[in-house]
């Protein structure tokens, strides 16, 4: 009787959105997401953009598996997750800052005239 209760506690601890592993996990979660949303965002070779929004979807559709829990701690965490947030996308904007964007103008001039877009 006793190892059934403890296998229950067990499977209902891994739900618990204050269990250590989770928040972990959340967090990392945070700044996977947020970076690699950077990287597709402003990184200046399609290449690292496309393996950022590979390692995006990965996250994305691990966290949709536990999509309760996550709600959960973010309710219960949310400042420290908008912190996390801005960090990792300040530190990723200012790594992949040499990305020339350009204006609107300027890039409507380039398609009208048939030269190839900066990248």
């Amino acid at each position: 009787m006793g190892a059934l209760v403890d296998f229950a506690r067990d499977v209902l601890g891994r739900f618990d959105p204050n269990n250590p592993v989770n928040l972990t996990l959340f967090f990392a979660w945070v700044v996977i997401f947020t970076g690699t949303f950077a990287g597709v965002w402003r990184a200046p070779q399609r290449w690292v953009r496309l393996m950022c929004y590979v390692v995006n979807q990965i996250a994305s559709f691990g966290m949709l598996q536990a999509g309760v829990l996550t709600l959960a701690i973010l309710l219960g965490y949310w400042r420290e997750t908008i912190a996390a947030a801005a960090v990792t996308l300040v530190a990723f904007c200012w790594v992949f800052r040499d990305r020339r964007q350009g204006t609107w103008r300027q890039r409507a001039d380039l398609m009208t005239s048939r030269a190839k877009l900066p990248l």
